[in-house]
């Protein structure tokens, strides 16, 4: 086995162009990316406030997106330009690392299967950018990346192991889901001769060093006020959870998207399953089945019934998992050339799921500017609106609604600033607040002084009134 594939320009081209498409995306669809929640608060964050926004759980590889915002906003770029770089600065990570794999390493195995993680479960969740796993996955693969090349160039392993670890550290601490991801690379990567590049005593020494950082991963997870709910799901069950869980409406909602929506899952698993098995590989098959099972069980004990629309991206990691035979002993079985059209195959259609789902998001952001604008005739500058289920429906979520409609009215032109709020009577009878100089923020009042005012000024002047 080899890193690539006997002639295979075709395929990293293949594999290159749809990274670059995702970026291209990520410029056309900059504003139903940035003002939708997370990113519209993490972006007014680290605007506001000069700082990176690694939330409260120390999502710190996230740092590597928010260097494009925070650098923008020191440096007074104009406003969109920052907004744009933000939205961008996601896609460009994940095709550095795969430039990198492609035509540094290569390897283009291991590219094929980050690619396949970025399309097979992507539709709605390509809006939602700032779920920490791509980061993650992100650090993960250009570190087996590192990894699998150390065995072509086994030089200055000093260093090699020291950006091993910090790599490892990166990938571990910047999202939950990597306490499954990343040890089943690494067993498999140590399991296939042709890709382990250590002797026995190096991957002794990684795998402790690995599980130290696995255990204190999972320790600062155990005391987050965030995660210690969704480990304590996962890790706290019965056999009858077990069996509950395999009938639970996650389950039952995941199994009918494999059908409808996700279905390359499925076929691209049965073909690697039949290849692995023709190429005797059981302790492969073994492994793979390890940790299929009871990552599907945590994602339905953890989310039993959390359905919303962005759960997809809990199931990106999946990916990895189910595709990995695939990759590496099916597709070497077929002609190179078929090889690109297939994978060209895959990418359109999921491309195309993905542009799609951007409607629901156009529609959204129509909406947000449509009512920033109703505030500007009516001469409201600080807004609440009740909530309905036609507006449920089309906010999708609604916590972001200060920040997002702030950033929308920047964008229009206008100084200050217009926002609102939306959320039931009874939880904005809660926060409305008499001072006239303060903004109901997504969690907390936010003072006109804490703005950062080359980019936000809001209105001292008015109370905040119903917009009709």
């Amino acid at each position: 086995m080899i890193p690539g594939f006997k002639n295979d320009l075709s395929v990293r081209i293949t594999v290159f162009l749809l990274f670059v498409s995702l970026l291209i995306g990520s410029m056309y669809y900059y504003k139903e990316r940035m003002m939708f929640c997370d990113a519209a608060h993490i972006f007014f964050d680290v605007v506001n406030n000069h700082h990176f926004q690694l939330s409260a759980v120390g999502r710190i590889g996230s740092f590597i997106t928010q260097i494009f915002p925070l650098t923008a906003s020191l440096f007074h770029l104009p406003f969109e330009t920052v907004l744009l770089l933000y939205s961008i600065s996601f896609n460009l990570f994940y095709l550095t690392v795969a430039t990198i794999l492609l035509f540094k390493f290569k390897n283009t195995k291991l590219a094929v299967l980050f690619a396949l993680y970025f399309v097979l479960f992507v539709s709605d969740t390509y809006f939602w950018t700032n779920n920490e796993i791509h980061q993650a996955m992100g650090w993960c693969f250009l570190l087996f990346g590192i990894i699998q090349n150390y065995k072509q160039h086994p030089k200055h392993p000093l260093f090699h192991f020291t950006i091993v670890l910090i790599l490892a550290f990166l990938s571990l601490f910047t999202h939950p889901l990597m306490l499954f991801i990343f040890p089943f690379l690494w067993l498999f990567t140590v399991q296939e001769k042709d890709l382990n590049p250590y002797n026995k005593r190096q991957i002794l020494f990684l795998s402790l060093a690995f599980v130290i950082i696995l255990g204190l991963k999972y320790y600062s997870m155990s005391n987050s006020g965030y995660d210690a709910g969704k480990i304590h799901s996962a890790t706290h069950f019965s056999f009858l959870d077990l069996w509950h869980a395999f009938s639970s409406p996650m389950s039952k909602a995941i199994s009918e998207k494999l059908i409808k929506d996700y279905f390359f899952v499925p076929v691209l698993f049965g073909l690697g399953l039949i290849a692995a098995v023709l190429k005797n590989k059981y302790k492969q098959i073994a492994l793979v089945l390890l940790f299929a099972v009871p990552y599907y069980l945590a994602v339905c004990l953890t989310y039993s019934d959390f359905l919303t629309f962005y759960i997809e991206s809990e199931w990106m990691p999946f990916s990895i998992i189910t595709g990995i035979l695939f990759v590496y002993y099916f597709v070497p079985m077929i002609d190179v050339k078929w090889i690109a059209v297939s994978l060209l195959v895959v990418f359109a259609v999921r491309i195309n799921f993905i542009v799609c789902s951007a409607k629901k998001f156009e529609a959204r952001n129509n909406w947000i500017f449509a009512t920033v604008g109703k505030m500007k005739q009516e001469g409201i500058m600080k807004g609440y609106i009740y909530m309905n289920d036609s507006i449920q429906q089309m906010l999708l979520i609604n916590w972001g609604g200060p920040v997002e409609s702030m950033i929308a009215s920047r964008l229009m032109g206008e100084s200050p600033q217009r926002t609102f709020i939306v959320d039931t009577k009874e939880v904005i009878d809660q926060r409305l607040i008499p001072a006239k100089d303060t903004l109901i923020g997504p969690f907390a009042g936010i003072s006109y002084k804490n703005l950062n005012a080359h980019y936000f000024i809001m209105d001292t002047v008015q109370q905040y009134q119903q917009v009709k």
